[in-house]
């Protein structure tokens, strides 16, 4: 049975289109905007939506599909048969409209679309490919198999679009069935070479969104019987549902740029606004300092030296018969404790002055340090933390502070070395000072790393000072908190700030004041 396919506007409005589709169960209707009541749900279930996810318990494919991807879609959730046994593809469409609305992490979703594709299809193995176009290459981003090792071993790998089977399939854009991979010239044994794997059967289709070629969906090894033709229309349905989901993906990306380029507004006027705050300071120390030299008793020096200069031929006499001349000398013992007096206010004041432009340095250089653009290259983060730590070896020895190493992991990171030495070294100095309290002989600063389950690398800045309430941890990385007295709220922001740019996070915890505080990073990881 073929499905009959009727846009919303042909039928003039919801209610003619309710009645259609209670007129047979083979009716469908194909839609941008949502009913203004709630169908049966038997009803809904044959209502398809065109655009981006934004209500559960209806269909949903990409804005700009054409007929014949609608026309397949509608049939499978017609039929739901496939050669060897039912396919759930209704229950997968559902579960994945269910995960798109209510998950916010992406990487989660895109794990959970993968791994569902494979048991959809009963496969070995499923990926998702992403297309560089600028560079003529696809590039694993997602993927699931059965067998350990495989999905590490494919995450960020690169294929040519000349080469293999996902490359035909993305220069000509339409879904490919490969029954016996070792006898079709296309398909590239290297990825199966570098994953230890055996590829016996495969389909891949592209994934399109509009005009846009966004990259290639595979599946690999039916379990329980070969793949058929009969999969490949369910199977480019699913590659239109990953289209939908690439698609939220951009515009969660485009957002945090947007979220990102705002922030660093934010930053850029809190910056301007403490410099001013700063300025006004710094202005008020020199005038007072102005005021002081118009107001200086070295012109009373002046008077007294210039009076002995007019009695220098004969001083002796002066001092002894001269009512000034005896008033002289104490006079003079009285102004030189007036102008130490001046002299220690006036060197107050100049050392104000020096830390209030020290001040409007750092606050710079952080601004100029979240500013930067580079490029995310493979660094040892081992050698970075090494590097961070003989930048503070003096403060750290001048406080008797005891550094403990525990690496457990040499995997490289992803990111702009100089942003994770800068990071480094604000943290490592923020634990010294904390520790300022703690008693000589137990202030320790342990350095760890790890690798996490999820493949990223974690280290651990661990200290034995003040601690924080769970108040501090709430606000800590706010543009413009801070517990010291003469901070300015820029360091720990600025850190949170680089590591999400450079696809990590940073976390803190204490167990309560007096108990030390940890600070957990987590950085992307290249390919292994």
């Amino acid at each position: 049975m073929d499905p009959v396919i009727k846009e919303l506007t042909s039928l003039g409005g919801w209610s003619e289109a309710l009645r259609f589709l209670e007129a047979s169960p083979a009716n469908f209707v194909t839609t941008v905007t949502y009913p203004d009541r709630e169908p049966a749900p038997e009803t809904t279930a044959r209502i398809v939506v065109l655009g981006q996810n934004r209500k559960t318990g209806f269909f949903h494919l990409p804005k700009h599909a054409d007929r014949d991807q609608i026309h397949y879609f509608c049939r499978m959730l017609l039929n739901n048969k496939k050669a060897g046994g039912n396919m759930d593809l209704p229950g997968f469409l559902q579960d994945f409209a269910g995960h798109l609305r209510d998950k916010t992490n992406l990487e989660d979703i895109s794990n959970h679309i993968i791994a569902s594709v494979a048991e959809l299809f009963d496969a070995e193995g499923a990926s998702i490919l992403l297309l560089d176009d600028e560079r003529g290459v696809l590039r694993f981003v997602s993927t699931f198999s059965h067998k350990m090792g495989v999905s590490r071993g494919l995450s960020g790998v690169e294929i040519s679009l000349d080469e293999g089977i996902a490359g035909w399939v993305a220069r000509n854009q339409q879904p490919e069935l490969v029954p016996d991979a070792a006898r079709d010239v296309r398909f590239n044994a290297d990825i199966d070479e570098r994953t230890d794997y055996e590829t016996r059967d495969m389909m891949a289709a592209p994934i399109i969104l509009g005009d846009e070629l966004l990259g290639v969906l595979e599946v690999v090894n039916g379990r329980s019987r070969g793949f058929s033709r009969w999969d490949l229309p369910s199977f480019s349905v699913v590659a239109a549902v990953v289209a939908i989901f690439m698609e939220k993906a951009q515009l969660s990306l485009q957002k945090r740029r947007v979220r990102s380029a705002e922030d660093k507004a934010e930053i850029a006027s809190s910056v301007l606004h403490n410099i001013g705050n700063v300025i006004n300071s710094v202005n008020v120390a020199c005038s007072l300092m102005e005021s002081k030299l118009e107001h200086s008793r070295l012109d009373k020096l002046i008077m007294a030296l210039n009076l002995m200069q007019d009695h220098i031929a004969d001083l002796p006499g002066f001092f002894a018969d001269n009512p000034k001349g005896k008033m002289l000398p104490e006079f003079l013992f009285r102004l030189q404790g007036q102008m130490e007096d001046e002299r220690d206010n006036m060197l107050e004041e100049i050392r104000k002055v020096s830390n209030k432009a020290q001040l409007m340095q750092d606050i710079i250089e952080t601004q100029q340090t979240i500013s930067k653009v580079g490029s995310a290259e493979a660094h040892d983060l081992i050698q970075i933390v090494e590097e961070a730590l003989t930048v503070q070896k003096t403060n750290l020895n001048a406080n008797n502070i005891t550094v403990v190493k525990d690496f457990h992991t040499d995997r490289p990171v992803r990111g702009l070395k100089s942003k994770m030495v800068h990071t480094l070294i604000n943290l490592i100095k923020n634990g010294q000072e904390a520790m300022l309290d703690t008693p000589e002989g137990e202030r320790v600063l342990k350095l760890m790393t790890d690798e996490g389950d999820n493949g990223k690398v974690y280290l651990t800045i661990q200290d034995t000072g003040t601690g924080m309430t769970q108040g501090t941890l709430d606000r800590l990385f706010t543009h413009g908190f801070t517990t010291k007295k003469d901070g300015h709220g820029f360091g720990l922001a600025s850190c949170a700030q680089i590591m999400s740019e450079m696809g990590g996070s940073i976390e803190a915890k204490s167990d309560g004041p007096g108990k030390g505080s940890s600070f957990i990073l987590s950085f992307p990881t290249m390919a292994r």
